[in-house]
This record gives C-alpha cells, structure tokens and sequence, in this order.
C-alpha cells in the first residue's frame, strides 16, 4: 500500500524559512552586470605606436603640394618632392621645392639622431651655398610657412615626459587617446596635447602651446589612405592660432619601398637634390 506524501503545513519546513539573506537576493529584480572598464594602454607604448605609424620603416617618396594661406586671405600655392628612408642611425627626409622659379631647388635636409635632436640642412639657390642649422633655427620658419624645421622632423619621445589624459570620442564616433607632453626645452612649446587615433595609432590633432599657456598652432592630420598597405595621411595642416594663416601639405603620387640611393640624403647633394634621377622612379 503506497503511503500518500505528507501535507505541508504552517510548521512545515518551506521557502519562509530560508535565510533572510537569501530571500533578500531572491526578490531583489535581476540586474544585468556592469562591463568592465576596459584599462588604458602604457602612454609609452602609445607613443612609440604612433611615431611608427607617422614614420613607417619604408622608405619612401612623394610629390607635395604646398598651399599658404596668410591671415588676410592671400593664398600662394609651391610644389615641392619629398624622400625618407630608414637608416640604422636614423630616419632621413629630404625636401626640394620644383615650383615657383623663385623658390625652385632651394632643398632641405632633415637627419634622426638617436636621444638627439635631429640635424638640418637648409640650401637656397640665391646663396648658392649648403647650412647647416644650429639647434635653436629648428624652430624657425620654413620659408615663411607656419611649419618650423622642427615640425617637419621626426618624432621624439626621449626629450620630453608624456601624460595619458583618457579617450576621447571625436566627432563621427570614432575614439582617440588624448595626451600630454611636456618638453624639456620649454621655451618654445611648453606643452603639447596629441590626439591619437585608437585603430590606426596616427595622429589625429596635435595642439602647441607658449610658455604663457596660450593655444599656439595647431596641426591636424586628414584624408588618411591606405597606400601601400600604409595608413597615410595625405593633408597635413598647420593653423597659427595666434597670428593667424594657415600652411597645407597635400601628399600626392605617394609610393613605398623605392630603391633611393644614399646619395639623396647627403648634405653636399641638396645643391643637385631637384635634378636627382630618383623622382622620375616608378612605383
């Protein structure tokens, strides 16, 4: 004969009984847990990223369309040709202008040096005459754009102490770190805040500062191409916020990996620099 289950009563063991913990945890509403906030990369690690990025170890070659614009709305255009090659001892940059007559072969020379400030070499036909330019011209005009020679050299990252601010999210979505340097030479830039592209580690916007704190230039980073399996950014602007005008460098027939012989990055060359046979070389 089965034997029928017990009823359960009041003095019944049942779900009353439980813990007051527990229940506690059983009638609160379920809460879907908070993602993780994801943990910000070594600024370190971001910097060497993005002067790899800027800076690939390819040599390279480029025709440049170089457009000014003064603080009164005058425009005047220059077209110029750019090599860089990865050396070793360090990057090299050679730049000579093709266009107007008045400022054809006039060529410039920008060599990397290891914890070093880089060396540049300037020639103008007008002299006739090939100098070398001590460390305080870095910062001096090229030819009257809003680009120092220090602007168009390298990357440094060993002269100065860098601070990861956060990410910040531009305008389309897409995210950036923001970061801070702080030269040791202050003179010229006391600070600088980089804004740097999360998935391509290129720069997107770098902000310069005096040393009385004002917003000096600006410099922005656009119309960036695959070419050559290189993120390259094909405009490069620099806005002088303080006097106003603004210098563009447009990229244009950008090829990689091109044989250029050493003899492109040799101060005594910059005086033969716009009859090189190299810019006629193919892609």
């Amino acid at each position: 004969m089965s034997t029928a289950a017990p009823r359960r009563t009041r003095s019944s063991p049942g779900w009353w009984t439980l813990p007051l913990g527990v229940l506690v945890v059983m009638l609160l509403p379920a809460r879907a847990s908070a993602a993780p906030t994801p943990a910000l990369p070594d600024v370190s690690t971001v910097m060497r990223r993005m002067k790899a990025a800027l800076e690939p170890s390819r040599p390279s070659l480029r025709d440049l369309e170089i457009v000014l614009h003064d603080s009164d709305g005058a425009e005047t255009r220059w077209t110029a040709r750019e090599a860089s090659k990865p050396t070793p001892q360090g990057a090299r940059i050679a730049i000579v202008m093709t266009s107007p007559d008045e400022v054809a072969g006039a060529a410039f020379l920008i060599v990397e040096q290891a914890n070093k400030p880089d060396v540049q070499w300037d020639y103008l036909p007008a002299v006739r005459r090939v100098r070398k330019i001590v460390p305080v011209g870095a910062f001096h005009p090229v030819l009257g754009t809003d680009f120092t020679y220090g602007d168009l050299g390298f990357v440094h990252l060993e002269d100065r102490s860098v601070r990861l601010l956060g990410v910040e999210t531009l305008a389309g979505g897409s995210q950036a770190y923001r970061v801070e340097e702080r030269p040791q030479n202050s003179w010229y830039y006391a600070r600088i805040i980089d804004l740097i592209a999360t998935d391509t580690l290129l720069p997107v916007r770098r902000e310069f500062f005096t040393p009385a704190g004002d917003l000096w230039k600006v410099e922005t980073f656009e119309s960036v191409t695959v070419i050559d399996g290189v993120a390259t950014p094909l405009v490069i602007r620099m806005d002088d916020r303080l006097q106003g005008g603004s210098t563009e460098l447009h990229a244009m027939h950008v090829r990689y990996d091109v044989d250029i012989p050493e003899a492109v990055f040799e101060p005594d060359g910059l005086k033969r620099l716009l009859h090189q046979p190299v810019w006629s070389a193919g892609p």
